[in-house]
């Protein structure tokens, strides 16, 4: 796969995430968004913020790579360490998320969501200003895992994977929510 197509299908998956957590924000109320199943699981809203816990590191790293890279298109190749993480950050995976990437308690507010939205769009961004440049050709120290190394392909992918498994972990808990303590307003 060329860097222009793989680029075209993150740009496609970061867009559909934010159409999708756009559709289950209209339904929320601000009770619903803290509801959480359990004590030891999260709820919709620290899902949010753990996914801009994670994202925060990335994007000025993704940001300073592009710039760097080099001006021309490439194949893509992920290295072993990004395949790894992929696989383990995707909807598959089940890896444990270290406790610099736990959300607080809360309450949160519906601003968690706005939040999370401007970053993606700006990772989006990011993904569309990455035209023409081989996401492959610079390597960057994981900004979670500074002993490792990995390309940008690695880390849009990394992000992207992460995201729909969180996005999906979103409207299934949205549903049980709203058959849990259904609500006569919204918001």
């Amino acid at each position: 796969m060329q860097c222009g197509e793989f680029l075209s299908s993150i740009e496609d998956r970061l867009s559909d995430h934010l159409e999708r957590a756009a559709a289950v924000r209209a339904k929320l109320t601000p009770d619903q968004l803290n509801w959480s199943p359990e004590p030891a699981k999260w709820s919709i809203a620290q899902i949010f913020e753990h996914l801009i816990l994670t994202n925060t590191p990335y994007v000025p790293a993704i940001k300073n790579g592009v710039e760097a890279a080099e001006k021309r298109s490439g194949e893509i190749k992920h290295t072993f360490f990004g395949k790894f993480l992929i696989k383990n950050a995707g909807p598959k995976g089940n890896a444990p998320a270290p406790k610099q990437l736990h959300p607080r308690p809360g309450p949160y507010g519906m601003d968690v969501i706005d939040k999370w939205a401007a970053q993606t769009q700006s990772l989006l961004d990011l993904a569309k200003g990455s035209r023409g440049v081989d996401l492959c050709s610079f390597r960057i120290q994981n900004p979670l895992l500074k002993m490792f190394k990995m390309n940008l392909a690695d880390c849009f992918l990394i992000l992207t994977e992460h995201t729909e498994r969180h996005i999906q972990q979103i409207e299934v808990l949205q549903n049980r929510c709203a058959a849990d303590m259904p609500s006569t307003a919204n918001r």
